[in-house]
């Protein structure tokens, strides 16, 4: 019986604090998974962070307007 190496085992020679990288396919996944989110959120901008964070924003403002109106406290 032969040893027993991590090539053989499907696992690469990377090794980052005990946590160990199956394969090239599983890493090239991730890059991809990686890219569509920075593309989606390069065609969101800054347009679309400031809209939703003025959104935010409003929604607290209301909710707090609220709590004041009706004497609720938190």
């Amino acid at each position: 019986m032969g040893r027993l190496t991590k090539h053989k085992a499907g696992v690469d020679s990377f090794s980052t604090s005990g946590l160990l990288f199956l394969n090239a396919k599983r890493l090239d996944k991730l890059k991809e998974i990686n890219n569509k989110i920075i593309l989606w959120l390069q065609r969101i901008g800054w347009v679309g962070f400031a809209f939703f964070l003025i959104k935010g924003l409003i929604w607290i403002a209301v909710w707090l307007g609220l709590a004041n109106y009706f004497d609720w406290s938190f």
